[in-house]
């Protein structure tokens, strides 16, 4: 259990998984628009974070790749 810093209270833990990436419109350098060299990149990723309810902020955040 983790204790917001800011309040004291509980925090709710959040999970998410994310299993592909879109490449943005300019890739390779800010300000020139171009194609990547691929469409979608393919990668496994959890995200978890810990959420105080009472404060309205994200506490602390952990990513991880598989």
């Amino acid at each position: 259990m983790v204790i917001c810093e800011k309040c004291g209270s509980k925090t709710v833990l959040a999970t998410g998984f994310i299993d592909s990436f879109c490449p943005d419109e300019e890739p390779y350098e800010n300000g020139i628009i171009e194609d990547s060299k691929q469409d979608e990149i393919e990668a496994i990723v959890s995200v978890s974070i810990h959420y105080c309810e009472k404060c309205d902020k994200i506490i602390d955040a952990d990513i991880e790749s598989f």
